[in-house]
């Protein structure tokens, strides 16, 4: 192989590398669990998708949903909010600085919402949702979305 073809090679795992969020499984970890899904024999399977996020919302959907502008919203589910002390445990202000508005995300972040859950959190948790979303840097928006898409993963993964 040539030095320009490595050299090129190189390059597209950084760009895909950037595109996976700070708490995204990383590739090597997903080899490892097809391995072990294979290993299960016929019975075995997997959802196909890459993380919980695309779980709820394909790439495609996530795009429709922000205008155009997916890549640069921060997505996340409400257990991510729900759970956020466990999310982002032994993670300071500078990990939020360093990982969330300047860099990435300049569109803020998106909660998935799928069980009218946004709304009456917020009525009842003002604070802790401020308090996020002042650690992260970033606005929060919900976009409210059906789970047929992770119905489907679900059926095809049993198939």
């Amino acid at each position: 192989m040539s030095i320009d073809r490595i050299e090129e090679l190189e390059r597209r795992i950084a760009e895909i590398k950037q595109r996976i969020p700070p708490h995204s499984v990383k590739l090597q970890m997903l080899e490892e669990l097809e391995e072990i899904v294979q290993g299960q024999g016929p019975g075995g399977s997997r959802i196909k998708a890459t993380h919980c996020v695309d779980m709820l919302a394909s790439t495609e959907t996530r795009e429709k949903l922000s205008g155009g502008k997916g890549e640069n919203v921060y997505w996340f589910t409400p257990g991510w909010l729900l759970y956020r002390q466990h999310v982002f445990q032994d993670r300071d202000k500078g990990f939020a600085i360093e990982n969330f508005p300047k860099h990435k995300y300049t569109e803020g972040a998106g909660l998935l919402d799928s069980i009218d859950f946004y709304d009456k959190y917020c009525e009842e948790h003002a604070e802790e949702v401020l308090d996020f979303s002042d650690w992260m840097e970033l606005p929060i928006q919900a976009y409210k979305i059906p789970l047929d898409r992770l119905k489907n993963l679900l059926l095809e993964a049993r198939l």
